[in-house]
């Protein structure tokens, strides 16, 4: 015989204080957000170029895709690896290694569509 419990299941972080609970949704409001919705504005454009416009700027949509797909990759990447209760921590650590990593794919996926632009 299998028992169900009628209570609802509750958050295991119930000794929180408001003030954690405030600064977990603004990590996961602005870090998090802003990765995905970068990713998908990213993913949007280039899925639009291929939509659009002709076959002569195919390639321009297949840069703005992969580097949807890297960013995504990073986000995913760094929520899994960041420390899930970060106020147990006795330090804060920020994420600069992400945030150098998705400006490096950046500059790198703009040089190259600046780089398509030009040699048109």
């Amino acid at each position: 015989m299998v028992v169900v419990s009628e209570q609802p299941r509750r958050c295991s972080d119930e000794t929180l204080t408001d003030n954690q609970r405030l600064d977990i949704r603004a990590q996961q409001r602005t870090l998090d957000g802003s990765i995905w919705r970068t990713a998908v504005g990213c993913l949007t454009a280039g899925l639009v170029i291929f939509k659009v416009f002709s076959n002569d700027l195919y390639k321009l949509g297949l840069v703005f895709l992969v580097y949807s797909l890297v960013i995504s990759m990073a986000g995913i990447v760094r929520k899994y690896r960041s420390p899930t209760k970060f106020y147990e921590l006795d330090y804060y650590r920020t994420g600069g290694n992400y945030v150098a990593f998705i400006s490096a794919s950046g500059l790198i996926a703009w040089s190259t569509i600046l780089y398509m632009v030009a040699s048109v």
